[in-house]
C-alpha cells in the first residue's frame, strides 16, 4: 500500500492524487491559514482526506517540497518576466484603446 495515497507526482510536480489540482495550491492555501473545510468549498473535486493527506505528505517532505515550490516561483517570474517584455506594446495599445474610448463616452452630446 502506497504511503502516501493522496499524492502523485506527475510532469515534474506534485499533485491530488487522481485530480488536476496541484499540491502546490493547496499547500499555498493551507500556508495562509486556510482550513481544510475552506480549501474544500474552493476546490469541490477534492474531498477532506485529499486535503489532510497533502498537507500531511507536505510536512513529512517540507523541506524539499519547499525547495521545489521555491524553483517553480523563480521560473514563472522568468517566464512571467519574458511575457510581459513581450508583450508590453501589445498592452499599451490595448490601454490606449480604452483611454480613447473612455474619452469618447464621456464626450457631451451635441
Amino acid at each position: 500500500m502506497n504511503e502516501y495515497p493522496h499524492v502523485e507526482e506527475r510532469d515534474g510536480s506534485y499533485y491530488i492524487r487522481g485530480q488536476r489540482v496541484p499540491l502546490r495550491t493547496v499547500i499555498i492555501e493551507w500556508n495562509v491559514g486556510e482550513s481544510p473545510e475552506t480549501i474544500r468549498r474552493n476546490f469541490p473535486t477534492l474531498s477532506l482526506a485529499d486535503i489532510y493527506g497533502g498537507v500531511v505528505y507536505y510536512l513529512d517532505h517540507r523541506e524539499a517540497l519547499d525547495k521545489h515550490f521555491a524553483e517553480i516561483d523563480a521560473q514563472e517570474t522568468v517566464v512571467f518576466g519574458e511575457l510581459d517584455a513581450k508583450n508590453a506594446g501589445f498592452r499599451a495599445r490595448i490601454r490606449q484603446r480604452a483611454e480613447m474610448l473612455r474619452a469618447q463616452r464621456e464626450e457631451p452630446a451635441s
